[in-house]
């Protein structure tokens, strides 16, 4: 076996290692379900949902090429979280591959080593648990992948002006875009590498990218259409945003260094940073660190390379400019997945250099035990009861930890003890939909159906015109008219379904119930178009199609 052969053979065992139990994990309430299981776009592939997937963002995300995979996923094996999670540990295996591949090219003086430490550092690290794990970040994964084969392909056009690897490498930067708008920033990390690595003036450093700067700004604006950030409560003043960023980067570089009690929502707001006066402090690790790169790109820089990779593939999320997200958390362990790519380069150079006995011995020791902790960190993300109680044991105020704990009780039918989590909820986020939804839906299922009037009545009237335009709204809609239902108040149900419907088009329970009304009245031609618009959301949909053809056999059409 060859050198290079029996380093992807150690990444992918080292990879499997790590992750490879995740495959046996189920899917998680958050955004697994909305993403996954219950999107029938993707549960239930066809022609019509594919053309969907690739003409409408998802979720306020438009990322068509992970879509169609989890659609083939689907198709081939069924909407299994098995699938799905091997998917993810499979294309995470692929990644340390490229991550190997692009620094055996830019560490010159290596025989293969230091570039192996590089890959393990990006494969291994427990602050990849989260997008390994998590089978929708697979959104992630993807994006990183044809990043790092951009990266490489480009690197191969440079070294020999091939002008088919620059193909190949813009080829592969699109469907960088396609697969998560985060690979904007693969541009920007080939300038570092030109600058830094290779050594070249900004003219040659820019050379075949000005293309891709000009389809990065067009996902952008794509992504700030779609994905606008308008349900934060707080958003910093301008003036602000370079000490958020920087304590962001300063939290990162902690997880970095020492990654203990790693969970999926920090609750690090900028609301929460900025009244716990830690601003006044947190900007200085990030700031040395930044300074010291500087000061440091004449006699180290692949140093200063590695520290501009690694904050440059942050870029997007390190809240200068506000994104959806920051409603939980400025940060998230699985925006440290590209960016990994640049402690990684700089673990590559430092191993490159003549190392004493100890460093020979240390470095394996600290990778060793990186994997190890990747492994107990990717146990977590078993299933929801396990990771909300670890999420809740080291963030106790996570009200998203809260609501879908609450979510898993309701469903197993332990409706007060449901209640309390939904309660908790509140408390950490004051008018919260997800949670004021979630406590009527209760008390419906309880069967306290004048009390989840009153609730839902009073919710809706209280919310601002912003809120009153959320999915959640419309959740809240549709429950409401159903409650009517059940107090037999049918004029009442009627309207709030057809709110329901305006509010959230993709909604499908709505257009069911209204249509449902409608024929227990007799006014079946009226039930009809619901019923179609209905199968438009979901042309699966089996209770629909036997709804339209009895409305149709019943009006005589």
């Amino acid at each position: 076996m060859n050198r290079r052969a029996l380093c992807a053979a150690v990444l992918a065992v080292a990879c499997s290692a790590a992750f490879g139990r995740t495959a046996l994990h189920g899917f998680l309430f958050w955004d697994d379900r909305a993403f996954i299981a219950e999107n029938p776009l993707i549960a239930h592939p066809s022609a019509a949902s594919l053309l969907a997937l690739w003409t409408t963002p998802l979720h306020d995300l438009y990322a068509p090429l992970t879509y169609t995979l989890w659609g083939l996923l689907a198709a081939v094996f069924g909407p299994k979280p098995w699938a799905f999670h091997l998917t993810n540990v499979a294309l995470h295996t692929l990644n340390a591959a490229l991550v190997f591949a692009v620094l055996r090219r830019l560490v010159t003086e290596d025989d293969g080593r230091a570039a192996l430490a590089g890959a393990l550092l990006f494969a291994a690290h427990p602050v990849q648990s989260e997008a390994v794990a998590w089978a929708s970040e697979a959104k992630d994964l993807l994006s990183a992948l044809f990043s790092l084969l951009a990266i490489r392909q480009y690197l191969v056009f440079r070294e020999g002006e091939n002008r088919r690897a620059y193909l190949w490498a813009s080829g592969a930067f699109a469907c960088a875009l396609l697969a998560k708008p985060s690979a904007v920033v693969a541009p920007v990390l080939l300038v570092i590498l030109n600058r830094g690595i290779q050594r070249r003036d900004w003219a040659g450093s820019l050379r075949g990218l000005s293309p891709w700067f000009v389809a990065a700004a067009a996902f952008t604006l794509i992504a700030a259409h779609v994905q606008p950030a308008a349900g934060l409560h707080f958003v910093a003043p301008v003036w602000l945003r370079p000490a958020i960023a920087l304590d962001a980067l300063t939290f990162y570089l902690g997880k970095l260094v020492l990654p203990l009690h790693l969970i999926p929502d920090y609750g690090r707001t900028s609301q929460s940073v900025v009244s716990s006066g830690a601003l006044a402090y947190t900007w200085i690790p990030a700031a040395s660190l930044l300074a010291a790169g500087w000061v440091l790109r004449q006699k180290l820089p692949w140093m200063a390379a590695a520290v501009a990779l690694f904050v440059a593939a942050l870029l997007p999320v390190l809240g200068l400019v506000p994104f959806d997200f920051q409603y939980y958390s400025n940060v998230a362990d699985h925006y440290l997945y590209l960016a990994m790519i640049g402690p990684a380069l700089g673990l590559a150079f430092a191993c490159a250099r003549p190392a004493p006995l100890a460093r020979r011995i240390l470095v394996p020791l600290a990778l060793a035990s990186l994997l190890a902790s990747s492994f107990l960190y990717a146990s977590h993300w078993k299933d929801d009861a396990t990771l909300y109680a670890h999420t809740l044991a080291v963030n106790p105020r996570s009200f998203m930890a809260h609501n879908n704990l609450g979510q898993m009780l309701e469903e197993e039918g332990r409706f007060e003890d449901a209640l309390s989590h939904y309660r908790a909820a509140l408390e950490a986020d004051p008018g919260g939909q997800d949670a004021l939804n979630n406590i009527g839906n209760v008390l419906y299922k309880e069967g306290r159906y004048d009390e989840a009037i009153r609730h839902y009545a009073d919710v809706i009237g209280r919310s601002s015109p912003a809120e009153g335009l959320t999915r959640t709204a419309a959740r809240m809609h549709n429950n409401l008219g159903a409650a009517y239902l059940k107090k037999s108040l049918y004029d009442g149900a009627a309207i709030e379904f057809q709110r329901a419907m305006a509010i959230d088009p993709d909604y499908l329970e709505p257009y069911y119930n209204l249509a449902l009304v409608l024929m227990a009245f007799g006014r079946y031609a009226e039930a009809i178009p619901v019923l179609r618009r209905g199968l438009v959301v979901n042309p699966d949909h089996a209770e629909l199609r036997r709804q339209l053809a009895l409305a149709m056999a019943k009006s005589g059409g």
